[in-house]
């Protein structure tokens, strides 16, 4: 696939992981005559809650790297149109743990691939940002709201915004989705997020368990909906950067008001609450401006609709794991195994030049 190719070429960064494998399918499905190029570190294969490989039927080239290693690999040959950029180390827990490398390929590496994408004259760059940027809020936050990032995480979204701002001319647009907090089923399913952690819990012990009051607040979106959102960002005419909060004004809960949810659908389940604990992290985001611009928006998914879908993911893989919170179906204990079996370095680096992903 040189650059003589008619079809629209399409890189997506981190198409192995919980939302990559869905927007792989979506994408593809909404428009066969693209080409996918996949890349992906491919540490979290082995991790699918379907415990065998999983099929990679809708990239056309897949590329297993590192950001940090991207003069290595030789995407010249390709005519690239649009990246869709997901990979990060891609959560709080994960970010605070490793610190130093989230640094580096959140922020640092990022930088320098947006750099080579102008370079190489990529024409848009869709960026998967967060709502963690808002950080600890009372009133709803808008895209001109206060930014106050809290984590390393959170951090590094807002750099990298800042610094696509900076970038974009008439030949480089980019796009940044602030995305509410992930929920929902997926090939690739992650238990380490607020709602899948609840309904695997409820599954699994019959307890639903907060580790804080519960009082604070998060915006959620399903998988289904980022990858929606992704596609249309991927299309959408633009002048040169947009920003955008990405998610809907009923996704808006309580940790708490999300317990009760589950409780209805697995009501044998019982809830604990840490009343000692307070957790900083608390926004509620308003979405006025995807409304405008997002013909789907009300099409949105509701969160009965990622409940229903966890439950059944799980259930149909007869999900019984009650130490679910200790195993590689949670990234960050997944990556300190690997760490512990000398996979990865503490820097996660392959040692030995192990292609263990490889099957």
């Amino acid at each position: 696939m040189l650059k003589s190719s008619k079809k629209k070429v399409i890189l997506i960064t981190g198409n192995l992981g919980y939302i990559g494998v869905e927007l792989s399918k979506y994408i593809k499905k909404a428009d066969k005559n693209l080409f996918l190029i996949g890349f992906d570190t491919g540490f979290f294969l082995k991790d699918s809650i379907q415990k065998k490989k999983i099929q990679n039927k809708y990239i056309d080239y897949q590329i297993y790297s590192d950001l940090r290693d991207l003069k290595h690999i030789e995407l010249k040959k390709f005519n690239i149109d649009t990246i869709i950029h997901l990979a990060a180390i891609s959560n709080d827990p994960m970010g605070n743990f490793f610190t130093k490398p989230t640094r580096q390929i959140n922020t640092i590496y990022t930088k320098k691939f947006i750099n080579w994408a102008i370079k190489n004259s990529v024409k848009r760059f869709v960026f998967a940002s967060s709502c963690s940027v808002y950080g600890f809020s009372s009133k709803v936050c808008n895209e001109n709201s206060r930014t106050n990032p809290l984590t390393e995480y959170a951090r590094s979204k807002l750099e990298i915004e800042k610094h696509l701002k900076k970038k974009v001319n008439k030949n480089f647009k980019a796009v940044s989705l602030r995305f509410s907090t992930a929920c929902g089923a997926s090939k690739m399913l992650r238990l380490d997020l607020v709602l899948n952690d609840f309904v695997a819990s409820a599954i699994s012990t019959k307890e639903i368990k907060l580790l804080s009051d519960g009082n604070a607040l998060r915006p959620l979106i399903d998988v289904y909906d980022m990858c929606q959102t992704l596609i249309w960002a991927s299309k959408l005419k633009l002048k040169h950067f947009l920003c955008l909060n990405t998610g809907n004004d009923n996704m808006n809960y309580k940790i708490v008001e999300l317990a009760y949810l589950v409780k209805k659908f697995l009501p044998f389940s019982k809830i604990s609450i840490n009343h000692k604990n307070f957790d900083n992290r608390s926004y509620k985001v308003g979405f006025s401006k995807l409304k405008r611009l997002y013909k789907d928006y009300n099409k949105m998914k509701n969160i009965k609709y990622s409940v229903k879908n966890l439950i059944k993911i799980l259930k149909t893989y007869e999900f019984k794991d009650k130490n679910f919170r200790k195993s590689n179906l949670m990234r960050l204990m997944s990556l300190r195994s690997q760490i512990k079996k000398k996979k990865l370095s503490k820097n996660l680096r392959i040692l030995n030049d192990q292609r263990y992903y490889n099957y």
